[in-house]
């Protein structure tokens, strides 16, 4: 059924130990065995039955104690183990059993402080995605691959095991950590460089967590020997090797972004990856007795493989936080061209419409027939006004509408349309460079109003025959020049609530408007936009 009973027998060395000990390092005996010196029993782990078979127990190193006597005994481990885990996983050493201690803590404090400090890096991940994980649903992968490498270099250690001897509880984090790094790895990968629902990446991604679940589930199911062991052994073989190929196509599509399209988070990932592999390669010769070295820097390289991520993460998180910043000051002032305009259509409007309600009061008491034409003769012309106004106003909401054509077509039309229906001549001309940015909502409407009254006053006060129109703008001013050939304005214009107004209205966007009225009136407005509208 794939399962071995075997004995493993070797002489106990001699020495002058005080307190003699066996240590089985290297995550022990994967299933069951007991330890015999001659016929005595000195040590067992796990469930077997009468025939010496067993099921699995869970993994990890033993201490066992020996008496003095033992020295130079045989001693025979009767091990009950699946195919692929034939005998003792690792190492055997044999010493006092302080020394074995001292031996244990100098090997594994490093391993152990950075298994430690990675899952601390994935608890603090999640808890500072919690909203985002509470809103959305949506699972921080870099916290994923933190927790999980973090869990598996503890489970490596064997000092974990003098601090907790809980074999089957550190199984099943073996099992829980080994099929969850390839789910964050994947899924950091797919979330950060390819963040599109439905791609390849995602769908492996959701392949690798229901295979996850699978695996834990087979290796649960053997642990109450409900399912055989070589299930789940099979199963996590071929995630083994599923992860070797990932790797390949990960670093493939790393490198195609770090390279071709020059991406920084990218070329922090190799940076941060290529460690992993020379430390593996390391280790792998180290294994094959290439080269002489009792020193693993796996985890190591995977701390720096790690803090390279956390580099990503921090550098697209203030990505996220800068855009963040830009919208809600963008927000912030739509909020204010907003407010600006609403109070000039209540100014403009709202007036209109108020005179209107005065002038059709004062018709319906009045009771001579010229009166009540005129009255209506005059609600007509401010109707039409209002209209005017309210599509100016109407247009100004909506930004693809204000943009500089759009401005010099409604200089034009209203210009022709006023200055034609009473002999006049009209001359508009306009120098806009090409890439300058287009007119923020309020300064459309104002440069517009500004530009009416001008050309309303020159019409109704100045008396002239033509009026010339020069619109000029640049990434950093604009210029309006209003000029007509009239005998200029009255005292009683200069200082009326008119001027007044487009005073008013080019101080509020940032410009000064100068007026020289005599036989001829030139009518100004200067605006450094760069300063004011950038």
């Amino acid at each position: 059924n794939g399962r071995n009973l075997l004995f493993l027998r070797h002489t106990i060395p001699a020495g002058s130990w005080s307190e003699p000990a066996l240590l089985i390092d290297g995550r022990g005996i994967l299933l069951t065995f007991r330890a015999y010196v001659g016929e005595q029993l000195i040590h067992e782990f796990g469930r077997m039955n009468s025939r010496g078979e067993g099921h699995i127990s869970g993994i990890s190193s033993h201490i066992i104690p020996l008496d003095i006597q033992h020295l130079s005994q045989t001693l025979v481990i009767h091990v009950f183990s699946d195919y692929s885990n034939i005998g003792i996983r690792g190492r055997v050493y044999i010493g006092s059993k302080s020394s074995i201690y001292q031996s244990i803590v100098r090997k594994d404090i490093n391993k152990l402080v950075i298994g430690i400090f990675m899952v601390l890096i994935g608890l603090l991940d999640f808890f500072s995605y919690r909203h985002n994980i509470k809103t959305t649903g949506a699972i921080p992968m870099f916290g994923v691959l933190a927790l999980a490498l973090g869990l598996y270099t503890i489970n490596v250690t064997t000092l974990k095991d003098v601090i907790l001897f809980a074999p089957v509880f550190w199984f099943n984090l073996y099992i829980v950590s080994m099929t969850i790094i390839p789910v964050g790895a994947i899924g950091f990968v797919w979330q950060t460089f390819r963040a599109r629902p439905g791609n390849f990446l995602h769908r492996l991604w959701i392949l690798h967590a229901v295979y996850a679940a699978v695996c834990q589930l087979s290796f649960l199911l053997a642990l109450y020997a409900l399912a055989p062991i070589s299930i789940g052994t099979l199963l996590l073989n071929i995630l083994r090797w599923l992860l070797i190929l990932e790797m390949f196509m990960i670093i493939g599509i790393i490198s195609w972004d770090a390279f071709a399209k020059k991406d920084a988070q990218a070329r922090i990932y190799l940076c941060g990856f290529l460690p992993v592999i020379l430390a593996g390669i390391h280790d792998s010769l180290a294994g094959l007795d290439k080269i002489e070295s009792s020193s693993s820097y796996v985890p190591w390289a995977m701390m720096v493989f790690i803090l390279s991520l956390e580099l990503i993460q921090r550098r697209l998180f203030i990505k996220v936080q800068n855009r963040l910043k830009k919208y809600t000051a963008q927000l912030e002032i739509k909020s204010v061209e907003k407010e600006e305009l609403l109070r000039d259509l209540h100014d403009g409007i709202g007036g209109l419409i108020t005179n209107i309600k005065f002038i059709s009061e004062m018709g319906r008491s009045s009771t001579s027939i010229p009166e009540m034409k005129e009255a209506l003769a005059n609600i007509s012309e401010h109707s039409s006004e209002s209209l005017i106004e309210i599509g100016n106003f109407m247009q100004s909401l909506d930004e693809d509408d204000t943009d500089w054509p759009i401005l010099e077509a409604k200089f034009r039309q209203f210009g022709e349309k006023l200055l034609a229906s009473r002999g006049m001549i009209f001359h508009f001309s306009a120098d806009i460079v090409d890439d300058i940015k287009r007119p923020d909502p309020v300064l459309f409407l104002n440069l517009l109003q500004i530009y009416k009254e001008a050309l309303t006053n020159a019409t109704k006060h100045a008396k002239a025959d033509s009026v010339q129109v020069h619109l000029s703008a640049d990434a950093a001013n604009l210029r309006l020049s209003v000029q007509d050939d009239g005998i200029g304005f009255g005292k009683s214009i200069v200082h009326g609530k008119g001027l007044a107004n487009m005073k008013a209205r080019a101080q509020k966007i940032g410009g000064a408007l100068s007026i020289t009225s005599r036989p001829g009136t030139v009518v100004v407005l200067e605006l450094p936009l760069k300063q004011n509208h950038p």
